[in-house]
């Protein structure tokens, strides 16, 4: 019984992350995101705490690429994404492209939370 109840929460859970995640798909992300960040202005007054929220949303929709670069040499991200492309329809060349700027990306945002952290760090001691 209580199996069974474990189960479908399991089954449910990852049915709410597939639903997420082909509306965002079908949607567009960078129309997600935009949109995403009307709301968040409109909502949160406090400039402070909407710059937070906004490093908060763009490192949600940033981390894929930041765990690819970890978990996969550079190398090897970037030929994952260059085949995620083709698949997608995008040419040879393009699909090299997109995967060289995803790269960058990732690179630029890994470097910006090191000196985030760093700065933090400083501010303590």
């Amino acid at each position: 019984m209580a199996w069974n109840v474990f189960a479908g929460l399991v089954a449910f859970s990852l049915a709410k992350k597939v639903v997420v995640y082909t509306i965002a798909r079908t949607y567009g992300f960078p129309r997600l995101y935009r949109r995403i960040l009307t709301v968040e202005r409109k909502l949160i007054q406090n400039r402070e705490a909407r710059i937070k929220w906004e490093d908060r949303i763009k490192f949600g929709f940033r981390w894929p690429n930041i765990v690819m670069q970890k978990v996969f040499p550079k190398d090897k991200a970037n030929e994952l994404r260059k085949e995620g492309a083709k698949k997608v329809g995008f040419s040879d060349s393009e699909a090299q492209r997109r995967a060289q700027i995803a790269s960058d990306e990732a690179d630029q945002l890994l470097g910006e939370m090191k000196a985030k952290k760093a700065e933090k760090r400083s501010k303590k001691h």
